[in-house]
């Protein structure tokens, strides 16, 4: 480890080498592939989209004379050696695969500030004890392939990789299909086993909320990921048609499921916001959906999120017994379940990224994510996880390709540099 003053140049040269313009045109560049309509983006996972956005980054990497390496879901790995080349890496991760009309930086935000990070060592000619790497997650959203968070699932050893491979998109294509073509069109990538240990992870991300930006930080600076409850109501009632049907005659599930809704709503609202809960419809199905008709069945589920595990149990048996008491006419049926518990992120990561903000001066906010994320998935395996979040400025009015300010991603790419650079020199 290089001892402190010389560290500290090493830093500030770093910084400097962090190219904002590049960084910032990538960004631009890389959302137009899948670009539709109205700011909308398609980038399925392993599709032809998919494709030329690993090909513009691979040919960036080799540009550099970085290693390329892909595993058996076809995360790809872009690798700065290190001194020494057996110690587990430093990995700084994003994705490119998007939801259905996605965001247009979707993912890029990780994937491309892992890249600029690993330029910039090299710009500044570091060497590091350990290597650096940027990892592109496979199939994150998991809407083409089902489950999302796939590549990290499968890298942390929770999802088969063999029970994968026979997955189906809607066109009959074959999951074992599309990852043969990714390995033929990546041909000059080194294999790689999916279990190759990393020694930390560092997640940047585009903030999936106003909070941010609404709050003019700087950075997002995540501490856990928070529990998740659901509460499943299926209601059932009587079809029939409105107009002639009085209301003192009708059993409208749907109806009733809206007065549970409000229910349920105020009470979460009498919660005091230091709590940081969230809440509200997830899904929402009716039968039959017909024009004029009242519904016979309504399966509606209520989503709430806490960054305690206690207090989100505490509140799905409230939830739960308020709207049991409810005097509707439906037959109800209530289910409340925890889907995900509270997960914290690695103490000693946060307090070294919290230092290094406060030395940039940077305004930000320690905050708990309640999104599926890759970071989660890692941090569960025991891998020591940050993820720093970058202001979604969507959110204050501007159009998708101006939501990420050229200043914002400068600030989280020196901020996860810096990071990155002390954890691999340790």
């Amino acid at each position: 480890m290089p001892n402190r003053s010389k560290q500290s140049d090493d830093l500030a040269l770093l910084k400097r080498c962090i190219n904002e313009g590049r960084l910032f045109a990538r960004h631009q560049r890389m959302a137009q592939i899948g670009a539709l309509a109205e700011d909308g983006i398609d980038r399925a996972a392993f599709s032809v989209e998919d494709l030329a956005s690993r090909s513009m980054i691979v040919n960036w990497a080799e540009d550099r004379g970085f290693e390329v390496y892909l595993d058996e879901i076809a995360n790809l790995s872009i690798r700065r050696p290190g001194r020494d080349r057996e110690a587990p890496p430093i990995v700084i991760g994003g994705y490119i695969d998007t939801s259905t009309d996605g965001h247009a930086y979707e993912g890029l935000v990780g994937a491309l500030i892992g890249l600029e990070v690993l330029e910039a060592l090299e710009e500044a000619d570091l060497t590091t004890e350990r290597s650096v790497e940027m990892t592109v997650w496979s199939n994150t959203q998991g809407e083409r392939f089902g489950p999302p968070l796939m590549g990290a699932q499968i890298k942390a050893g929770t999802l088969s990789l063999e029970a994968c491979r026979g997955l189906v998109d809607d066109r009959g294509i074959r999951l074992d299909d599309t990852l043969e073509r990714m390995f033929e069109t990546f041909g000059s990538a080194l294999p790689r086993s999916r279990l190759t240990p990393m020694a930390s992870y560092i997640e940047p991300a585009l903030d999936a909320g106003p909070d941010l930006a609404e709050m003019d930080m700087t950075v997002g600076l995540v501490r856990g990921a928070e529990a998740v409850g659901v509460v499943k109501l299926r209601l059932s009632g009587r079809t029939s048609p409105i107009a002639n049907t009085s209301r003192d005659h009708r059993r409208d599930p749907l109806t009733d499921v809206i007065y549970l809704v409000n229910q349920l709503e105020e009470h979460i609202g009498e919660m005091p916001p230091s709590m940081g809960l969230r809440s509200g419809i997830a899904a929402l199905e009716h039968d039959p959906f017909k024009p004029g008709t009242l519904p016979e069945r309504v399966s509606l589920d209520w989503v709430l999120y806490s960054p305690d595990d206690d207090v989100l149990i505490s509140l799905l048996e409230e939830a739960e017994s308020l709207v049991l008491g409810a005097d509707i006419a439906s037959v109800l049926n209530c289910d409340a379940v925890v889907s995900r518990t509270a997960r914290d992120f690695d103490d000693g990561l946060l307090e070294q990224v919290s230092k290094l903000a406060r030395q940039d001066s940077l305004r930000f906010r320690t905050m708990t994510i309640g999104r599926p994320c890759n970071a989660s998935v890692l941090s569960g395996a025991g891998i020591p996880t940050a993820m720093i979040l970058v202001p979604n400025r969507r959110f204050l009015g501007v159009d998708a390709l101006r939501s990420v300010a050229k200043p914002d991603i400068g600030h989280a790419a020196r901020l996860i540099a810096a990071l990155a650079y002390q954890q691999a020199t340790e």
